[in-house]
């Protein structure tokens, strides 16, 4: 399990989710009556959940790459949404965009090292591993 800590990608990960989460409470603010009111529930949900996905990042543990990955899909698809409801929307629209699709990028990265690590350290299960050698002598049976 995890165990080292990895304080740099805490870091990087938690201003990236601070970033995107002030772009999505301006772009929340611009909306109205029940979008508004969904959107904020969303949006504390959201927090709660990313807490708990900055804790696996800080202990370098594999489910909370893979928890981060998947809360930028879902505010990348929150997004997409709130573009549809609100056409007009300006930078902040743009800059919490890029900022959602590289937290993406970095979890997915984060997920893929952690894999590259368990598979060096443990062997693989479909190699065949060295056979013992054996002498052969005409005649007998080994068994």
């Amino acid at each position: 399990m995890g165990g080292n800590k990895n304080f740099g990608a805490f870091v990087i990960m938690d201003l990236i989710f601070l970033a995107v989460f002030f772009g999505l409470v301006l772009l929340v603010f611009d909306l109205t009556r029940i979008s508004f009111i969904l959107e904020i529930m969303l949006l504390l949900a959201l927090l709660l959940i990313v807490i708990v996905a900055l804790i696996g990042v800080y202990n370098n543990l594999r489910w909370g790459y893979v928890l981060s990955s998947l809360l930028f899909a879902v505010i990348l698809v929150d997004l997409l949404l709130i573009h549809f409801r609100n056409p007009a929307i300006g930078l902040a629209f743009f800059v919490t965009t890029v900022m959602a699709a590289v937290g993406f990028i970095i979890s997915i990265v984060g997920i893929k090292e952690d894999e590259a690590e368990s598979e060096e350290s443990e062997p693989a299960i479909g190699k065949k591993e060295a056979e013992p050698k054996t002498k052969f002598t005409p005649g007998k049976y080994v068994t």
